[in-house]
């Protein structure tokens, strides 16, 4: 009687562990541009789980915020935000044992590049040419109603 109460116990502890290790994560935040602190919208934040490379994706808000679940959760990210026009924000994000939100807010520097110009050249379509016979210039000739001899 006494190993089958220490198994239930071992057994119940282990799965309590195993409960607690597959409760998701949660990264959140704000992206706001470097200068001026105004929120990025639709920037693109990825994140990266190690040690498996799986990636979840996400987008922020119109006032920059995001939020991202991680079902398969390890403890140990690599958070990317990219969005057009800024340079690209990387931070490493490390979640102790117990704790379920991180919460990195990311400043965005303006990444302003020129750009090649662009020629855009088109073409109108053309009509198909028509081949006219002598005999159409003849028909379509007008005709005089009167005759030669009553002038």
């Amino acid at each position: 009687m006494k190993r089958i109460v220490v198994a239930a116990a071992i057994f119940l502890s282990v799965a309590g562990t195993a409960r607690a290790q597959t409760k998701p994560h949660v990264i959140q935040g704000r992206v706001t541009a470097d200068s001026g602190g105004a929120a990025v919208g639709a920037a693109d934040v990825i994140v990266t789980i190690a040690p498996t490379a799986e990636t979840v994706l996400g987008k922020t808000d119109g006032s920059g915020a995001y939020r991202i679940a991680i079902a398969n959760a390890t403890g140990e990210y690599i958070l990317n935000i990219s969005a057009l026009g800024f340079k690209p924000f990387r931070q490493r994000v490390t979640m102790p044992a117990g704790d379920t939100i991180a919460t990195v807010n990311a400043r965005l520097a303006a990444n302003v590049q020129q750009v090649a110009a662009v020629r855009v050249q088109g073409t109108r379509p053309r009509r198909p040419l028509r081949t006219i016979s002598a005999t159409d210039i003849v028909r379509a000739w007008p005709v005089s109603t009167r005759s030669p001899s009553s002038r």
